[in-house]
């Protein structure tokens, strides 16, 4: 009997120095470049996280934000897992959107409008062409027509909310 007990203890301790946790990388992002008063989406992007068990919580200030879809929880195929979560919202001055990531106990809040990485920006203007470059990680490409001959190409990069 204590030879049993001993090979169970010795497997969960197996299982527990081998099980490897990874901390999630979080994205946090809107569909369209952020502006007062406009609909939006808000996202939250979490991947390459091990073990599974996570909670994603879009949050306006200190309240959930209602209409929240979930992709299925997926992995890669060295067993590290990804997720998206999203909801409608409306940026209004003055508030916090975040995400809420709870990973094997641990919370952390990630902010929309906040970036981890620093972003440059540089306007570059030749005959009559506007060029808006940000060196980041690109969320959105508008092109404008302006007067006959002259446009602008804006695009927005980043987290930042305007």
């Amino acid at each position: 009997m204590k030879e049993l007990f001993f090979l169970a203890a010795l497997a969960a301790f197996c299982c527990a120095a081998f099980s490897k946790t990874s901390p999630p990388t979080v994205q946090v992002y809107s569909r369209d470049p952020g502006q007062y008063g406009k609909e939006n989406t808000l996202i939250c992007h979490v991947s390459n996280f091990h073990p599974p068990d996570i909670t994603i919580r879009l949050m306006e200030d200190d309240q959930e934000l209602p209409g929240a879809k979930q992709t299925d929880l997926a992995f890669k195929q060295n067993w590290h897992f990804h997720l998206t979560k999203s909801a409608p919202f409306t940026p209004k001055q003055g508030s916090r959107y975040t995400c809420k990531v709870t990973h094997s106990g641990l919370a952390k809040d990630y902010t929309w409008g906040e970036s981890s990485t620093t972003t440059t920006n540089y306007l570059l203007t030749s005959n009559k062409l506007k060029l808006f470059f940000c060196l980041n990680r690109v969320q959105h490409v508008t092109a404008t027509e302006g007067d006959p001959g002259e446009f602008t190409l804006k695009i927005s990069v980043g987290l930042s909310v305007f």
